[in-house]
């Protein structure tokens, strides 16, 4: 049982980290996208 709730918690685990890279990503490109309307 404990077996399987630490796999569980891996698997969550990996999908926060996976969300979080995504969140950074889009908050870096919406910062660029920022950027380059200031430009125009």
């Amino acid at each position: 049982m404990a077996q399987t709730n630490l796999f569980l918690g891996e698997k969550q685990e990996e999908k926060v980290t996976k969300l979080k890279e995504k969140w950074k990503k889009n908050k870096h490109d919406t910062i660029l996208t920022i950027i380059d309307k200031f430009k125009e």
